[in-house]
């Protein structure tokens, strides 16, 4: 199993070294393919990058798993979401994910994700993980475990409206369903072209819900801001328009407020076991009706 990580970077020098050996030190039965992408940066972030491939090239790094190969592209871009799909463009592994230049992944980050790509197969295809929030010093502040996402109202625009957005950090999907992705179009979104990735996403698999802690958001003082109406624009763009609700997206945003409010993750973790089962009830009843149909 190959794992394939994209970070793209401009101006990172606070953050970006803690970013890399998060990455390159990640242990466990998997190799490793790390792609960096600078937007020409004016501090010393090229220079940190550039350290680490050195390294890597003189074979001076300890590798903690099978195989480790760092790339290195440094050059202008129109964007976050371009540069990106710089990266995410060459990818060669079977799992990827891209993580932002002041956040990290813990130890075993990897390894919890593998298991569960392992373990549940296609209908693994995209992960998201415990939602996970940092302060400026990387210390966990608060963790939650998500409850599972509905594709429907993926699709629709409740969630990242009326229900909490995808955690990006903590996201890993597998490059058959990246492929299926119009990655030209993701590039020229400057805002909202995490959603517009899960929502192609959404089209064609659910969101399967990881137990474990891999990422999370860094709160510090440099974090960019965002241009929220921009970002809804291209948002309602995605969707079609502004999500209309029916009675079940109303009682599934009150049963989250209710959980927010007075569960626990165990209590969360028992309700996306549920849902799990139904969810495979359902491919089973499809397979039989598929042969009965043939």
């Amino acid at each position: 199993m190959k794992f394939s990580i994209v970070t793209v970077s401009y101006n990172s020098e606070k953050y970006i070294e803690e970013t890399i050996l998060s990455v390159i030190t990640q242990r466990g039965d998997f190799d490793i393919e790390y792609i960096l992408v600078d937007g020409k940066s004016k501090d010393s972030t090229c220079d940190i990058i550039q350290k680490y491939v050195d390294k890597h090239n003189k074979g001076e790094l300890d590798i903690f798993c099978n195989s480790l190969d760092i790339k290195f592209i440094c050059e202008k871009d129109e964007g976050m979401y371009d540069a990106l799909s710089k990266g995410l463009s060459i990818v060669t592994g079977d799992i990827v994910a891209y993580i932002n230049s002041d956040d990290f992944y813990l130890p075993n980050a990897f390894k919890a994700i593998a298991a569960e790509m392992k373990k549940h197969g296609e209908k693994a295809q995209w992960i998201n993980a415990k939602n996970t929030w940092y302060n400026k010093d990387g210390i966990i502040e608060n963790s939650m475990l998500p409850l599972v996402p509905s594709r429907k109202r993926i699709l629709k625009g409740i969630h990242g409206t009326s229900l909490p957005s995808i955690q990006q950090e903590s996201t890993f999907w597998t490059k058959a369903l990246q492929d299926k992705m119009d990655m030209k179009k993701f590039a020229e979104y400057k805002l909202a072209g995490d959603f517009f990735m899960w929502h192609e996403f959404a089209k064609h698999a659910n969101l399967h819900i990881c137990n474990s802690n891999v990422s999370g958001f860094r709160h510090h003082e440099t974090n960019k801001s965002h241009d929220l109406s921009g970002y809804m624009n291209e948002f309602y763009d995605i969707v079609g328009g502004k999500p209309r609700k029916n009675i079940f997206d109303l009682w599934h945003i009150f049963i989250y407020k209710f959980y927010v409010k007075y569960t626990s993750d165990n209590m969360i973790r028992r309700h996306n076991e549920y849902v799990r089962i139904f969810r495979h009830i359902g491919y089973k009843l499809s397979e039989k009706l598929g042969k009965k149909s043939h």
